[in-house]
């Protein structure tokens, strides 16, 4: 079974601590999961990590073919999130809120593509009863939340 990663932006953020020229092998094999279409990520992560002026916002850019807009199913998806996980959605929050389009896309992936194993990437911890945290809705909902480090573990990165 091929791992789909569809990875939140405070994990693309977190790869900052990994600078392009010090580990490129790293980013070689990033950008090879990318290719694969191995590693993606609703567009509403894009507007999130595109709100700054840094190398991730210019390596989020030059990847867009990473980023899907939501079909019908993800749309569906994404409603049963928004309406059996309410506290997911921050009504405070101007502008893109990626997390429940994130738990929706890897939702209708994991319903439509038996062959693959989707699994969320994000640096969020499993939190208390009723946290309404991404790991804690893939768990309810049957999904698998991992932090980066893990992504590149399975993926038996070595550097």
């Amino acid at each position: 079974m091929v791992n789909v990663y569809l990875i939140d932006n405070d994990s693309l953020i977190k790869l900052k601590q990994y600078p392009r020229e010090v580990f490129v092998s790293l980013w070689e094999k990033i950008e090879a999961l990318v290719d694969d279409g191995r590693l993606i990520a609703p567009h509403e992560v894009f507007r999130e990590v595109t709100k700054g002026d840094d190398d991730i916002e210019k390596w989020a850019k030059e990847h867009q073919e990473m980023f899907v807009d939501l079909d019908a199913a993800q749309t569906k998806a994404l409603k049963e999130v928004l309406k059996d996980f309410p506290g997911i959605h921050d009504p405070e929050k101007t502008g893109a809120d990626a997390d429940p389009v994130l738990v929706a896309l890897c939702l209708a992936k994991t319903r439509a593509d038996a062959a693959s194993h989707y699994c969320v990437v994000t640096e969020e911890r499993l939190k208390g009863p009723g946290s309404m945290r991404i790991p804690n809705v893939c768990q309810a909902l049957g999904l698998e939340a991992i932090q980066l480090l893990e992504m590149f573990k399975r993926e038996r990165f070595r550097f």
